[in-house]
């Protein structure tokens, strides 16, 4: 065999053994991105089967919420607030699951999303059994203890001849006990950078709105349930600031007065933390301006700051 023969053998070898890697690198690719194919498709399917889960859960909290409507309902309007505050929850369900259901491919970011939506809606459901079992529990209670210090109040009255005069002086002190009372006021200022401000006195052109936040103090006394807050603004002439939108009016000691804002809440004597919130719509003007709280007819709260 000649040398130029020997080299041409070579040749041949080494083109072989080129092709033969190509051909291992052409199945290894393939393997790969037949894997890689897989992983995406088992992937898409269980965020499918999610969200089909998701699904069937909104639509058990939206059957749930809409029993407990109709059955408050039943109530009377002793519930009206109750009532509503279930249907607005009630329409931000109806919401999510018309989302949902216009969702064309389910995303891991909208899986999460949707999880701790749910969650939160599931959690409230829970929530508002247990305080609905409270409050019903605590009125019962309340009301058999009433109505042994009644008869206990009625046999002494009888004895010293002055029942009716007792007994509407005690039933006034026991609903006194039950008044709410609001604790730690705060009065801060926000610019229209949303930068706020502490110490109760402030400058008027930084002032773009208030927030007044205030902790309810315990109060066993007090009937578990749905109450409202209602926060007046005075200024040092005593008039009472009323916003374009948001205010009112109430009874105190049976006369109307008006409101700067109002709040709707259900109280479950945890020492809850409630704040309000004033958009500045004109100047204020320099002095000393005093917020008044209120809740069922009776002063719960005072605090002032002053504008310089």
């Amino acid at each position: 065999m000649t040398t130029e023969q020997r080299q041409d053998k070579r040749r041949v070898i080494l083109v072989g053994f080129i092709l033969l890697l190509v051909v291992l690198n052409v199945v290894l690719i393939y393997m790969i991105l037949q894997n890689k194919n897989a992983e995406i498709q088992k992937k898409e399917a269980l965020l499918k089967q999610q969200k089909e889960n998701y699904e069937t859960r909104l639509n058990t909290v939206k059957r749930l919420l809409k029993q407990e409507i109709a059955r408050a309902k039943q109530d009377g309007e002793e519930n009206k607030l109750y009532q509503d505050s279930l249907s607005k929850v009630l329409d931000s369900v109806v919401k999510s699951q018309e989302n949902l259901q216009r969702v064309q491919k389910f995303t891991q970011a909208q899986n999460q999303s949707y999880k701790l939506k749910i969650a939160a809606y599931e959690e409230l459901l829970i929530r508002k059994d247990s305080l609905m079992r409270d409050m019903k529990a605590t009125i019962n209670r309340q009301g058999e203890q009433l109505t042994e210090l009644r008869k206990k109040n009625n046999e002494a009255m009888e004895q010293v001849g002055k029942k009716n005069v007792a007994l509407k002086e005690y039933e006034k002190k026991f609903a006194k006990a039950g008044v709410l009372k609001a604790e730690n006021i705060t009065i801060n200022s926000v610019d229209r950078r949303g930068k706020e401000r502490t110490g109760g006195s402030y400058r008027e052109r930084r002032i773009s709105k208030l927030k007044i936040r205030f902790s309810l103090a315990d109060n066993k006394a007090a009937k578990i349930g749905q109450k409202t807050i209602y926060m007046l603004l005075k200024d040092d002439t005593g008039q009472t600031l009323i916003p374009p939108v948001g205010s009112g009016r109430f009874k105190i000691d049976g006369r109307e007065t008006s409101y700067t804002a109002s709040q709707s809440f259900l109280f479950d004597n945890s020492q809850q933390n409630l704040t309000f919130s004033f958009q500045k719509d004109n100047e204020l003007g320099k002095g000393r301006f005093t917020i008044e709280l209120y809740s069922e007819g009776e002063r719960i709260g005072v605090g002032s700051f002053a504008v310089r």
